[in-house]
């Protein structure tokens, strides 16, 4: 996996967050535990990933399913686009957490070094996330 293309994602989002004046947004508990909980989930999965993925794609697809939930509910508050677009960033970035799944997927198992790696860059993506909702709480952000 190339790192250098997950920080040049993770440095985009901070710059499109730092950059954005968004008045109006407002900060839901209800997604800020979800995201914790989609944090804690791929961590725990990528951590499993040193075994073969066949006993643990049931996980895989469930946790996908809760990403994809999320993106859903996030896509129903208003003027939330940065979030759904940092979800998507998730979903779909060559070098992501789901690219991750597949090549586990395609090669069986995972060295302790990949999975050290992109228990970091996986940590820093959604913690992003998370942060970014957080930031909403006590009405507009200030920039």
């Amino acid at each position: 996996m190339k790192t250098r293309n997950v920080r040049h994602t993770l440095a985009l989002i901070c710059i499109l967050l730092l950059s954005s004046c968004a008045p109006g947004l407002k900060f839901s508990e209800a997604s800020n535990t979800e995201d914790g909980k989609v944090i804690a989930e791929a961590q725990t999965l990528i951590n499993k990933s040193t075994e073969p993925f066949s006993s643990h794609t049931a996980e895989v697809d469930a946790l996908k399913m809760h990403i994809d939930q999320v993106v859903a509910a996030e896509k129903k508050r208003a003027k939330n686009q940065q979030t759904v677009n940092m979800w998507t960033t998730v979903q779909t970035d060559r070098n992501g957490l789901y690219s991750y799944f597949d090549l586990w997927k395609s090669q069986g198992q995972m060295s302790q070094a990949m999975v050290t790696e992109m228990s970091k860059e996986s940590q820093k993506q959604l913690a992003l996330i998370q942060d970014w909702e957080q930031r909403k709480k006590g009405g507009p952000l200030n920039h």
